[in-house]
């Protein structure tokens, strides 16, 4: 009997002799030879050679199409020069209320106090509210805030004067 590794190269071989058999012969590959063309004899009519035009390049109109590769984020630049807001100009005007009028002097003063409970001393055009407020007069019992009303591109729109004055005193 066979031995066993006998018959594993056996069973590797066959294939291997199974797929040689039976073949056609490789065939040499046909080449072609190209004739060069003679060039025509020149005459003595000049004949105008037809040139094609080169094709158009394809233009799409830029108003309509948006750029592929610019973000959607929009970044707003601030209208004009940008400023440090003081403390005043946290709150609407109309939460501060003025304690005490100085008016005896060359540059009258006025003690404001604001929502957060802090007491300020301002004078005329200081800034005061969140529309842009300018305090315009300190009078003997009242302050003028000039406010600014200002639409999206930063025009003013409207102007508005507010007084706040003293509290009444309470008699008994």
């Amino acid at each position: 009997m066979l031995g066993r590794p006998v018959v594993y190269i056996v069973f590797l071989l066959v294939p291997f002799f199974l797929t040689s058999c039976g073949g056609e012969e490789p065939q040499e590959p046909e080449v072609q030879i190209k004739q060069v063309a003679k060039p025509p004899e020149p005459t003595d009519v000049v004949e105008e050679e037809k040139v094609e035009a080169a094709p158009e390049p394809v233009t799409f109109p830029a108003k309509k199409m948006r750029n592929p590769f610019q973000t959607f984020i929009v970044k707003k630049t601030p209208i004009g020069p940008t400023r440090i807001k003081g403390p005043l100009e946290c709150c609407d005007i109309k939460l501060f209320k003025v304690m005490a009028v100085v008016s005896g002097i060359d540059e009258p003063r006025a003690l404001v106090l604001a929502p957060d409970g802090k007491k300020y001393s301002v004078k005329q055009g200081d800034r005061m509210g969140t529309r842009d407020g300018k305090i315009i007069a300190i009078e003997d019992k009242s302050i003028i805030v000039k406010e600014l009303t200002r639409d999206e591109e930063g025009n003013v729109v409207s102007t508005e004067n507010v007084e706040i004055s003293l509290p009444e005193k309470k008699r008994p």
